[in-house]
């Protein structure tokens, strides 16, 4: 028997280390049109960014733009031409499956402040080029590259300003979550982001930011009070809810489809004085019956209806394992009595893996970042080029997406969301995370994030080194539970959909097209756009 609970350690420890290599890969994606990198559309239906080449008019256009915009005062922006970086594979893509993409930016641009962000925007519209804004990089299928355009990665961006008197903090776009835990949590402050420090405070509050504490706090978007962006033209504004109130209602939680922001102004929460972790897992590998079983007493533990002190309550199957896990902020004595009151801690066969009350700096420490490991991070001013070499080595091929139902699975969904992934399990798995909470106590048009009245989002992951096979899992998982579930995705789960304004923001899409129209009448900002044929299958030729 402790042989047994040993091997299910193990995996278990193998799926966190995958869960953190797929954190590092999220980011919300910008937003797209038709100028020189024209989108297509694929024989899958799905819109595809092209793979173009501006013409040398244009190319010289730009050079000379940059150069003129250093001389006369962005001297700091970094600037790589494409000729420098076509070898340069760690620029093209986070995702191992898209290293052989065929997309390849003109120029990719380093500013270090709005002024200059303003400048390779108005440089990249000189030329008559598109251009997207690069957050984190960690889109899952590398939105923040442009075909023949710019990409203007915002890592410089890591100014920080701490308002402890107003309970406020200002923050530049390039900084990653783990820097900034490592500057709040001695303050004994929190934000509402994501467990996985490698992502960019930006990309994360574009599509909106679930994470740790989104049943207790809300998205991280709702903490937005403003935020400096610059505008399709090189215009750059402050936006809030009295100065560009439909921009500042679109940028939290609509993605980055509007403007380049450079800052955010960020409320700020005090931390509780203690967490208590539970996580139970299965002896028994995750099985279509077992599955099925453990979802059914999820949904009828309604997690979803719990007080906002549960901050998460979530389901993992996948490679072998199956667990359940939830936060909450108070005293163990205080989960105990939820546990008691759980269908899903009753079940047989689980034993507690962990079951652990922390101080707050040690729950961010050990459960969230892990911040022995952050020191790399510092300030967040490293070289791109070393972050990158540093981050990808740490991943592989994968394909992932999401499902946001409306409602509860019912008992054909449960039967088949355990289908297919206990078919699956050995390279792939679903984490199903209960929602509810602050996210569905904010009016439901309160800023851009659509989906605050489903139960939970389910996060759908596939790495078998095969990327054929992986995409045709989650492609298959994700058509099979649509018509059961309804068609609403996560946008900063980017996946491949034919209509991604419905698929990720459903009754919100109209109006954010309408902005989208204002504030980018050209159509000049990235795309949500498929990279999937775009991938050189390296195998050909051999």
């Amino acid at each position: 028997m402790r042989q047994a609970e040993q091997s299910k350690q193990s995996r278990s420890g193998h799926i966190l280390a995958l869960l953190a290599t797929l954190c590092m890969l999220f980011a919300a994606p910008a937003a797209g049109s038709l100028l020189a990198g024209v989108p297509i559309t694929s024989k899958a239906g799905f819109l595809l960014e092209a793979a173009a080449r501006p013409t040398a008019t244009q190319a010289h256009a730009l050079q000379r733009c940059l150069a003129a915009a250093r001389a006369s005062g962005a001297a700091s922006m970094q600037v790589t031409l494409q000729q420098d970086a076509r070898n340069y594979t760690l620029l093209q893509a986070r995702n191992a499956q898209l290293r052989g993409s065929r997309i390849m930016p003109l120029a990719f641009v380093q500013p270090a402040s709005s002024a200059d962000v303003s400048a390779a925007v108005r440089c990249s519209v000189e030329a008559g080029l598109r251009f997207v804004a690069r957050n984190g990089g960690h889109n899952y299928e590398a939105n923040s590259l442009v075909g023949g355009g710019v990409v203007i990665d915002l890592i410089n961006l890591h100014q920080l300003h701490i308002n402890a008197n107003a309970h406020t903090m200002t923050v530049g776009a390039g900084y990653r979550l783990g820097s900034l835990y490592h500057k709040l949590t001695p303050l004994g402050y929190v934000l509402p982001g994501s467990t996985c420090v490698g992502v960019g405070i930006s990309g994360l509050t574009l599509g909106g930011g679930i994470g740790h504490a989104t049943r207790t706090l809300g998205v991280l978007a709702d903490s937005v009070l403003a935020a400096t962006v610059v505008l399709a033209n090189g215009t750059v504004v402050q936006a809030d809810n009295r100065s560009h109130p439909e921009l500042f209602w679109a940028i939290r939680g609509g993605a980055g489809l509007y403007g380049i922001v450079t800052s955010w102004k960020f409320k700020l929460f005090k931390a509780p004085k203690q967490v208590s972790v539970v996580r139970y897992m299965f002896r028994e590998n995750c099985t279509q019956a077992k599955y099925a079983q453990v979802l059914a007493a999820f949904n009828a533990w309604q997690p979803w209806k719990l007080s906002k002190e549960h901050a998460m309550a979530e389901v993992q199957c996948g490679y072998d394992s199956l667990q359940v896990q939830f936060w909450y902020w108070g005293p163990m004595s205080e989960a105990n009595k939820t546990m008691a009151a759980s269908p899903v801690f009753q079940l047989p066969n689980s034993y507690p893996f962990i079951h652990r009350e922390y101080s707050w700096p040690d729950f961010v420490a050990q459960r969230m970042t892990n911040l022995q490991d952050e020191k790399d991070w510092g300030e967040g001013n490293l070289l791109l080029s070393d972050i990158l070499q540093r981050l990808y080595k740490e991943r592989g091929s994968f394909v992932a997406g999401s499902l946001v139902p409306m409602a509860p699975f019912n008992s054909t969904a449960v039967a088949m969301v355990a289908k297919h992934t206990a078919r699956a399990q050995k390279h792939a798995f679903i984490q199903t995370r209960a929602w509810g909470g602050q996210l569905a106590a904010v009016p439901a048009d309160f800023n851009a994030f659509p989906w605050r009245h489903a139960p939970y989002e389910c996060q759908v992951y596939s790495s078998s080194g095969d990327a054929r096979k992986d995409r045709s899992w989650v492609d298959g998982l994700l058509a099979a539970m649509h018509p059961l579930a309804g068609p609403a995705e996560y946008v900063n789960y980017f996946h491949c959909v034919n209509n991604p304004w419905q698929a990720y923001f459903g009754p919100h899409a109209l109006r954010l097209q309408r902005i989208k129209r204002a504030y980018d009448p050209r159509g000049r900002i990235g795309g949500l756009y498929c990279q999937q044929d775009n991938i050189i299958d390296e195998s050909a030729g051999r």
